[in-house]
């Protein structure tokens, strides 16, 4: 699973660092932090509707505060553990046909993350 995240944030890195940007890294990390925000806050978002659990406000700040620790926990994974260089040159050397089938199911996964959150706050 940490593989999909790994391509979006090439996919992201590569984006921002060919339109050059100053910091692609920083936007590549927020949106994986941004999308794995999104999963858990639809699964809480799900079983509070099932336990019909209203949301207070101190939850906002529960919710920011997981966002950092994830941005956060991301970064040390890209930039400590695996290493920005070593995960660049992994996804440059993947196949042009493997990329298009792997972009595929990022969007895929992205336009599914959205509706399963609006669908759980309307619930």
């Amino acid at each position: 699973m940490l593989s999909f995240f790994d391509f979006i944030f090439y996919k992201t890195y590569k984006f921002y660092f060919n339109w050059g940007d100053d910091l692609p890294g920083v936007y590549a990390l927020s949106v994986i932090t941004l999308f794995q925000s999104l999963n858990i806050t639809t699964i809480i978002f799900f079983y509070l509707n099932f336990l019909e659990t209203k949301l207070y406000n101190y939850s906002k700040l529960i919710l920011f505060i997981s966002f950092l620790s994830l941005f956060l926990l991301n970064y040390l994974r890209i930039y400590k553990a695996v290493g920005l260089k070593i995960l660049i040159s992994k996804y440059d050397e993947i196949a042009h046909s493997k990329k298009k089938a792997l972009s595929r199911q990022m969007i895929l996964y992205m336009i599914v993350s959205l509706i399963a959150l609006f669908i759980s706050i309307l619930y």
